[in-house]
């Protein structure tokens, strides 16, 4: 990316990962993106994951796959959100747009890094622009459409890259969003651990009571979906994923 950036000619030059697909008006609106965003230096594409054919449009899923574009709906969902309230948190590499000349150095993407030159960059710009300097492309013709992970061992291995990274990140903003998701993931799995151990009952743990550990877990549970419910939902709507009530999940 560094090297084309170097070579290229335009004032703007967008990137692309090599396994998207985008629709045949995708350029025309990035073009417009970059004509009403003339204090930008750097646009964050819509990516969705839901494969498609040659022509752009989605192909037919498995519910695995309708699962993680449901699950990556969410964080796109979350890069517009932040970056609408003036505070980008996450972008995509799969699909991004730069005011050529403001692309970071190749020491500020960390390179040695996996998977982690759209996070790098991003905070790069905002440090050097702020955080007006980046904006949301919001329109449905610039989504870049991609594939999900086929199986679980790979979409492990994703997550572990994407991981991975966070402990390079500079922005306390960031950071604090980080840790907010993990231990929320692990408050989950310590009730669930604890409501494990009191239906077991045998040894140490024989006599622990059912009620609390069921009680906290299932209060934890019910919150925690509810408020995904209410926040994936118009997001998926966005995206055009809509409710399949034979797989009990959005489906593109």
């Amino acid at each position: 990316i560094a090297t084309g950036m170097r070579r290229a000619e335009n004032d703007w030059v967008a990137t692309l990962d090599g396994d998207v697909r985008v629709g045949q008006h995708w350029a025309s609106a990035v073009c417009r993106a970059v004509e009403q965003s003339s204090d930008a230096r750097m646009l964050i594409g819509p990516v969705a994951l839901s494969p498609a054919d040659k022509t752009g449009v989605q192909a037919v899923q498995t519910c695995w796959a309708q699962v993680q574009s449901l699950d990556y709906a969410a964080m796109m969902g979350w890069a517009a959100a932040t970056a609408a309230g003036g505070k980008p948190e996450m972008a995509s590499g799969a699909n991004l747009v730069f005011r050529r000349a403001d692309y970071p150095t190749l020491d500020r993407i960390q390179p040695g890094v996996p998977s982690g030159d759209d996070a790098f960059a991003l905070e790069a710009v905002e440090r050097q622009h702020g955080a007006a300097a980046i904006c949301w492309i919001h329109d449905r013709d610039a989504i870049a459409r991609t594939a999900g992970a086929p199986d679980l061992s790979s979409w492990w291995q994703q997550r572990l890259r994407w991981g991975g990274k966070a402990r390079h990140y500079k922005s306390a903003r960031v950071k604090t969003t980080a840790a907010i998701v993990l231990g929320t993931a692990l408050l989950q799995l310590g009730l669930l651990g604890w409501l494990a151990c009191a239906i077991t009952g045998t040894g140490a743990w024989a006599g622990l009571k059912i009620a609390p550990p069921a009680i906290a877990w299932t209060a934890v549970l019910i919150a925690k979906a509810a408020t995904d419910c209410a926040f994936v939902r118009p997001v998926a709507k966005w995206f055009g994923l809509q409710a399949d009530h034979k797989l009990g999940v959005w489906a593109a």
